[in-house]
């Protein structure tokens, strides 16, 4: 295996802002190919400096340069035969973050190519060492092996925080960084948005799990002590659950809130779009208003009254397309429960969106008046 990796510092950065300028000068004139090149020349720089943080950056870039020239099949192998080598000879805490990307670029390659694969034998014509010739099923396999070794040591990457890799972290979305304290944070997230994923999912029978259940809809306290079980344990929504259900009893044992509340909120929304129960809305906003009323210290619980504030919304312009008249009142208890996030946390995530939604509602084509 290769050597430990040295902790990154300002010395062991040198030369990479510059070269990362040129990056994203290359990029913003459309450039990917000359910028790929450069972020594949940091990619070979990055191991022999010890910098495993400017190699996992360099990794990233990579495959999202890539997914830009999607007739570039050739680089799709190359990057997938560098990332299956790495994943191979790199050391923790890189190792895992290395499995999360390949796991990513697995699934692009097929997004990609998805017409090419809708109708391909799963079992003949098979090179194993030639992604091009695969199944779907194959795919799909080789792409949740790596998000699930992306989660390997479990113990260890819940102890460690995720500081090393603030350069892939902070993606630009408000407030990530301190939603993702943990490297485990970060990568069970990913993982969990794969196996979220509808498309992902319906490759899959949906025989084995049933959704349909208002205990998944429960506080956090009383989620972590479901016993979730499958009689096909690779159902995608069962493992998306157990994923949330392990980042819940983490933050519940850390006390995290603002962490904490964010995956709860993850959990809710992603039982709401897949589940099927008896009044299921009213439901889901009685354990959003739990949430609303329970975290009132804490900035993330403000994401509660934007959800709550969107399903008014949406009721209300449902009264406006035809709706009985009991959806009229919704569009100015959407203003209201708005008031309230803008009120407790006005610059919070939650609270920015609801500003939002209360400019949307000052429009005379939705006038609550």
């Amino acid at each position: 295996q290769k050597p430990a990796e040295k902790q990154p510092g300002a010395a062991n950065n040198a030369g990479y802002e510059s070269a990362w300028k040129t990056v994203d000068s290359l990029s913003k004139k459309g450039l990917y190919k000359s910028a790929a090149e450069a972020v594949n020349n940091l990619y070979l720089k990055a191991p022999k400096d010890g910098n495993m943080p400017q190699l996992v950056k360099a990794a990233l870039y990579r495959s999202n340069l890539q997914s830009r020239n999607d007739n570039d099949e050739e680089g799709y192998v190359k990057i997938i035969a560098d990332l299956e080598k790495d994943c191979e000879e790199i050391t923790f805490p890189a190792r895992p973050v290395l499995h999360s990307i390949l796991g990513e670029v697995y699934w692009r390659y097929y997004q990609m190519n998805r017409w090419r694969f809708l109708g391909r034998s799963e079992t003949t014509g098979i090179v194993e060492t030639d992604i091009r010739t695969w199944s779907l099923e194959k795919i799909l396999d080789k792409t949740v092996e790596h998000y699930s070794l992306s989660l390997e040591p479990a113990e260890t990457l819940k102890q460690f925080p995720v500081d090393m890799f603030d350069l892939v972290v902070n993606d630009g979305s408000k407030g990530t960084r301190e939603l993702r304290p943990l490297l485990y944070d970060f990568l069970a997230h990913r993982a969990a948005d794969f196996f979220m994923d509808t498309e992902a999912g319906l490759s899959h029978a949906e025989t084995g799990f049933d959704m349909n259940r208002k205990e998944f809809f429960v506080n956090a306290p009383e989620f972590v002590n479901l016993n979730i079980t499958s009689p096909d344990t690779m159902d995608f929504r069962y493992r998306a659950l157990k994923i949330l259900q392990e980042l819940t009893k983490l933050h519940i044992r850390q006390q995290d809130h603002d962490p904490l509340i964010d995956v709860d909120m993850k959990r809710l929304r992603f039982v709401h779009e897949n589940a099927t129960v008896d009044q299921e809305d009213t439901i889901y906003i009685a354990a959003l208003r739990n949430i609303a009323r329970q975290d009132v210290k804490f900035p993330e619980s403000t994401q509660a009254f934007h959800e709550i504030a969107t399903l008014y919304e949406r009721y209300g312009y449902e009264y406006n397309l035809g709706a009985g008249p009991a959806k009229k009142s919704y569009l100015r208890k959407a203003e209201e429960v708005c008031d309230q996030a803008i009120a407790r946390f006005p610059y919070s995530h939650g609270g920015l969106l609801c500003k939002e939604i209360k400019a949307r509602l000052s429009d005379k084509s939705l006038s609550v008046s």
